[in-house]
């Protein structure tokens, strides 16, 4: 989870960590928040729902047992990005990571 900056793992692989440290100074990286966007939102017990649309490869959404839709959507481009979600308009800003909860 954490490792040092261009940390290598044990077998010899370069790694995507969640955190980076250097000089004892800590950097959280983009799959820290990924997985902050998950592991907040999306409840135990959650079903991966089926994605459609535009936008479908960057986005995963999941009902959780409540009966909530949750969409963590992936705007990579360096534009604003209006997406449509039951019905609603909702402005990704560019290179972000959204979370919505219907």
């Amino acid at each position: 989870m954490a490792l040092e900056n261009d940390g290598v793992s044990t077998w010899g692989w370069r790694q995507n960590s969640l955190i980076s440290v250097k000089d004892g100074e800590y950097t959280y990286n983009p799959e820290f928040y990924l997985l902050k966007h998950f592991s907040h939102f999306v409840k135990k017990g959650a079903v991966l729902l089926s994605v459609t649309g535009e936008m479908s490869s960057n986005t995963t959404a999941f009902r959780n047992p409540d009966g909530s839709v949750v969409a963590v959507i992936l705007n990579p481009f360096e534009f604003e990005k209006i997406v449509t979600i039951d019905g609603k308009s909702i402005t990704l800003k560019p290179r972000s990571f959204n979370s919505i909860v219907l």
